[in-house]
């Protein structure tokens, strides 16, 4: 019985992951700042700052006809931003 049961998930889970995106978009854009503060200073005397992000985006369509969609922001380097959505139709949408 347990190899039944073994058998039964694996086949579940075989049948779950088994979509693929048939068309798809990506994108990639990013920004800089450079700031000056004569007013202000961090603990360093230091009146200058900077900043930097890159953002990947993706999209396209299931086997099944859903609309999947991913984000992603990049902030020194470090995932700051992250999101996963798919539109399942008529199923409602489960967005993470």
């Amino acid at each position: 019985m347990d190899k039944l049961k073994k058998l039964g998930l694996t086949a579940l889970a075989g049948s779950m992951v088994a979509t693929s995106v048939a068309a798809g978009e990506f994108g990639v854009s990013g920004g800089m700042s450079w700031n000056w503060d004569s007013n202000d200073s961090d603990e360093s005397g230091n009146p200058m700052s900077m900043g930097n992000d890159v953002n990947f985006t993706a999209s396209g369509e299931t086997d099944q006809g859903w609309t999947a969609s991913i984000a992603l922001e990049l902030d020194d380097g470090t995932a700051v931003d992250e999101s996963i959505s798919i539109d399942f139709g008529d199923g409602g949408v489960l967005q993470y």
